[in-house]
């Protein structure tokens, strides 16, 4: 499993292993129960934002980082399709409709998990867990072993994609 809040900032290296930039944003196609990552935004060097294909150049993401396929100088840069959208711009900290629950939510994280060599959006985590992973890890950590410690174990909020409907439609 991988979250939203911990994949952004992490660095991106080409195949030789250069660093070439750090991850801002992922973007997803909507039109599938669970989504597919389709493309990798990048803050490049001198601040430059970049956008490329996922299934093309992406080879691997880890707790490290992102690791491209080719070298900088053989990547083809993509464009946000009209079916895409960003997970940190358009998703993580806004509000959404939980159509199961039938009440408006906020997002606080995205959780994704890694299915034969694809990165797909599960759903949001809507809790305070998504709230204290998105100030640090270290944060949610402590905080989960005192509620552990305590007796009082703090679960996940999970709503799958298939149960959401954004608010803002721009």
């Amino acid at each position: 499993m991988y979250y939203l809040t911990r994949v952004l900032g992490k660095p991106v290296s080409d195949a030789a292993g250069t660093h070439i930039g750090t991850i801002s944003d992922l973007a997803i196609a909507t039109g599938e129960v669970f989504p597919r990552v389709t493309a990798l935004a990048l803050i490049g060097p001198d601040k430059t934002p970049f956008m490329i294909s996922w299934r093309k150049y992406v080879e691997a993401i880890d707790d490290d980082g992102a690791k491209l396929t080719v070298p900088a100088a053989d990547l083809r840069f993509s464009y946000l399709q009209p079916d895409e959208v960003l997970l940190a711009r358009d998703l993580l900290r806004k509000q959404i409709v939980d159509t199961q629950g039938k009440k408006v939510v906020r997002v606080q994280d995205l959780e994704l998990s890694e299915s034969q060599n694809q990165l797909r959006l599960l759903g949001a985590e809507v809790g305070i867990r998504g709230t204290l992973r998105g100030f640090s890890p270290r944060v949610e950590s402590v905080v989960l072993r005192l509620a552990d410690m305590m007796n009082r174990p703090l679960p996940e909020s999970i709503i799958a994609w298939n149960y959401m409907d954004l608010l803002d439609r721009d």
